[in-house]
């Protein structure tokens, strides 16, 4: 029965509005069969009609990445040719193998005696001016000049001739050039500690 309703019905032009005319009955037609109105009804349902369903593809995984770094990692340093960095003071109560006479300036007065000595790391520690770490003038010290006034080292460096006044001389306690090794020339060159060998 309800085939032949379909089969009655569908295929016929829906009633309404004055479209256009057919040329049987001369009424109003609205352009549209009842199976175009009624898709489902009629079995009219075409694919093409149907709302689409969106298809959403799959999320992919991101890839492994596969680059190599740009640059290597920087390596570890394995040395240092720089001198140590230590406060540019000798140690004046250092002595070399506990001797009494063996201080600092006893290194500095032999080469051979002052590289020996100073490839100790003790040594370097206590003496870094006479083993060549660094070399610089006391900021504080202050000798005593024929004049009765006061000054530094810079400005006996800035002269030959009082540098050979007062350099080699005590002054206000301290061996002036001792006190001002730059200004004095008195500066070393660096004398690297021994290797250490591995256990």
């Amino acid at each position: 029965e309800s085939q032949d309703r379909r089969d009655a019905y569908c295929t016929n032009w829906r009633p309404g509005g004055s479209t256009f005319t057919d040329g049987v009955t001369g009424g109003g037609m609205t352009g549209m069969m009842v199976r175009d109105a009624c898709p489902f009804s009629c079995n009219f349902c075409q694919q093409s009609f149907l709302p689409k369903v969106p298809t959403v593809a799959p999320a992919t995984p991101t890839p492994n990445p596969t680059s190599t770094p740009s640059k290597p990692p920087t390596a570890s340093p394995t040395g240092s040719t720089q001198r140590p960095s230590y406060d540019c003071v000798n140690d004046e109560n250092y002595f070399v193998q506990g001797n009494p006479e063996a201080t600092c300036l006893w290194l500095g007065e032999d080469e051979d005696r002052r590289r020996q000595f100073c490839a100790a790391a003790e040594t370097q520690l206590a003496c870094p001016q006479i083993c060549g770490a660094c070399c610089a003038d006391s900021e504080d010290y202050k000798i005593t000049t024929n004049l009765n006034t006061r000054k530094g080292c810079r400005w006996i460096g800035k002269q030959s001739n009082r540098k050979r006044r007062y350099c080699l001389n005590q002054n206000n306690g301290r061996l002036v050039k001792a006190a001002c090794p730059l200004s004095c020339d008195f500066c070393f060159e660096y004398a690297s500690t021994s290797p250490t060998m591995a256990p």
